[in-house]
């Protein structure tokens, strides 16, 4: 399947983001000592609008998560866009309406005092808003128990948020194939 994915320009290494999580003390004493294997891909839906001050300056964009409620924002040019084809099995389906994410770029705006006064009371038009994917690497870590973590690319952390709805597409997918009949 084709899609729209984002690409990150200077993003660092996924597997030492997870590392650099596993190594403070909270994980350390939750997950103790961690080996970390690579996974799979799983592309994240995603709702792109790109929104530029009314005063000057460079273009913002927002991207709502349409799984969960997660807003982020960064410069419109410190990324960049691919066509690519995707195994449909590591795709996620978006759950959430436009115009529920709409709303949620809006109060994200409301709500911080910088793009308050950027944006002022700028409304977000649904019908700009594109479903665009994000490609988030996951890793099998085998601690004191076999865990699934993901690392998103826009924030260059572990991604909790997203984390039980691509465990349950691993699980699908690992039922689907056979490999792993223990899950």
């Amino acid at each position: 399947m084709r899609l729209r994915c984002l690409l990150r320009e200077c993003a660092k290494d996924p597997k030492a983001a997870l590392a650099d999580f596993l190594r403070t003390p909270l994980a350390r004493l939750r997950y103790g000592r961690a080996v970390i294997y690579a996974g799979d891909c799983y592309y994240l839906p995603y709702y792109r609008v790109s929104l530029a001050p009314p005063k000057g300056g460079p273009p913002l964009l927002f991207l709502g998560s349409a799984l969960r409620d997660d807003v982020a924002v960064c410069r419109d040019d410190a990324v960049q866009w691919d066509e690519r084809d995707c195994p449909p099995s590591h795709i996620l389906e978006p759950r959430k309406p436009p115009l529920e994410i709409r709303r949620e770029i809006e109060k994200k705006i409301k709500m911080n005092r910088r793009l308050r006064r950027s944006f002022g009371a700028e409304r977000v038009d649904a019908e700009a808003m594109e479903l665009v994917y994000v490609r988030e690497p996951s890793f099998l870590v085998q601690c004191r128990e076999y865990r699934l973590f993901l690392v998103d690319p826009l924030t260059e952390k572990v991604d909790l948020r997203h984390l039980p709805l691509v465990e349950e597409r691993f699980l699908e997918n690992a039922r689907a194939s056979g490999k792993h009949s223990g899950c």
